[in-house]
């Protein structure tokens, strides 16, 4: 019996201990869907599910407006379609992994980016790397097309805010001035033969934007903006006088009036047709897909005229809800900058915010022809390759900063 007892106690034993090992593992391979979930529970969910929506956006947005123009051109209706689902896979992956990385990185590598990115707006001019569209050479081909500029964007807003985090009190002073500046013109000064005339004035936005937020004196941010103001007026009288930028002066003479005779089957064509579209969607619009204006009036509807479908389509309801979703992840962001546990962290999520608003507000300029054309796209919603990935990318910079600042607070 006792044999039999002490067989029992063995197997119950072995039977404890099989079971303590079998939950071990199944704890061990737990541990990384639990870690995951932990650390996506952690990202400003409120920004992220914005971001999310505005891509949901797009993606029905090319779809709709690309149907014509993909079957007319490539055979495929949904052929745009299809590389826009690609890229904003793509995207979305870039933005999982720049959430997760660790934002100081981004300061120690700040001289480097913007090298890096200087090289690269340098390499487009480059016979056999650079590639041509349109007139303009903006695009670098390494096996990928995309255009640099996307990349010097983000690079200034970082140099930007090392720049002001480490001056502190100094950022006061006059010689603040001249480090703006020199950034500003370094990076106008290689896009000027591009030419890349839209990016410039998102530049020249974006580092006023960081010196106010930087802190610099009003007194400079006047004679910076005075500066900008003379360098405009003469850069509209002499841009019909340069070969590579008449095209940016043309742009000029249709915007005061695309319905002229002289431009109207030209250069206004697109800004015309444009008013057309919104015009035709009324409050409530005619319908997702019933766009008439895309059907080979607006050219690449899908590009940077976008949003004058939607406005065709989805009405001023469904343009004003859009515009909504867009101020509120605007909102968003800044409210994670103030948040943000450095001043670095704060400047580079108020940078990113920045750049997004000013591209959404000057391509609703452009669309509604408030402002000249100028080819920026909408975010988010316009049809991106790299650009997208780009700029899904810096959303996940801002989530990796709102990661920090929640686990700091804790």
């Amino acid at each position: 019996m006792f044999d039999k007892n002490s067989n029992k106690a063995k197997d119950t034993k072995s039977k404890r201990k099989a079971l303590s090992v079998n939950t071990e593992n199944s704890l061990t391979e737990a541990r990384p869907a639990q870690r995951m979930v932990r650390i996506i529970g952690e990202v400003d969910k409120p920004f992220m599910i914005l971001t999310l929506v505005l891509i949901g956006i797009g993606v029905i947005a090319v779809a709709s407006s690309s149907y014509s123009y993909a079957e007319a051109n490539h055979g495929d209706s949904y052929y745009f379609t299809k590389n826009h689902i690609f890229y904003v896979i793509l995207g979305i992956a870039a933005m999982f992994a720049a959430s997760l990385l660790d934002y100081r990185i981004y300061k120690k590598l700040s001289r480097l980016i913007y090298g890096i990115a200087i090289v690269l707006c340098v390499a487009v001019f480059i016979p056999g790397l650079g590639h041509t569209s349109g007139g303009a050479t903006r695009w670098l081909n390494l096996g990928i097309k995309f255009q640099p500029s996307e990349i010097l964007k983000f690079a200034v807003i970082v140099v930007c805010a090392k720049y002001a985090a480490d001056a502190k009190e100094k950022i006061k002073g006059f010689k603040c001035l001249g480090f703006y500046v020199l950034i500003l013109g370094i990076s106008a000064g290689i896009l000027v033969p591009q030419p890349h005339l839209s990016c410039i004035i998102i530049l020249c936005a974006l580092v006023f934007c960081m010196m106010v937020m930087g802190g610099v004196n009003w007194i400079y941010l006047l004679s910076a903006l005075g500066l900008a103001g003379v360098a405009g007026v003469v850069l509209i009288s002499v841009l019909p006088k340069l070969s590579f930028l008449s095209h940016a002066g043309s742009r000029l003479a249709v915007w005061f009036d695309p319905f002229d005779p002289l431009y109207f089957k030209n250069d206004g064509w697109q800004p015309a047709q444009s008013l057309f579209a919104i015009a035709s969607g009324g409050v409530w619009g005619v319908g997702l897909g019933q766009s008439n204006q895309k059907d080979g009036y607006i050219p690449e509807p899908q590009n940077d005229y976008i949003f004058s479908v939607i406005c065709e389509e989805m009405g001023f309801v469904g343009a004003v809800a859009i515009m909504l979703v867009f101020a509120a992840l605007i909102w968003r962001g800044m409210y994670i900058a103030k948040k943000a546990p450095t001043v670095f962290s704060g400047l580079l999520v108020a940078g990113i915010v920045c750049q997004i608003g000013i591209q959404t507000l000057l391509n609703i300029a452009v669309v509604s022809n408030t402002l000249p054309s100028t080819g920026i796209s909408l975010p988010f919603l316009s049809y991106g390759g790299t650009s997208l990935v780009i700029l899904m990318a810096q959303a996940g910079i801002v989530l990796s900063v709102s990661r920090h600042s929640i686990v700091e607070q804790e």
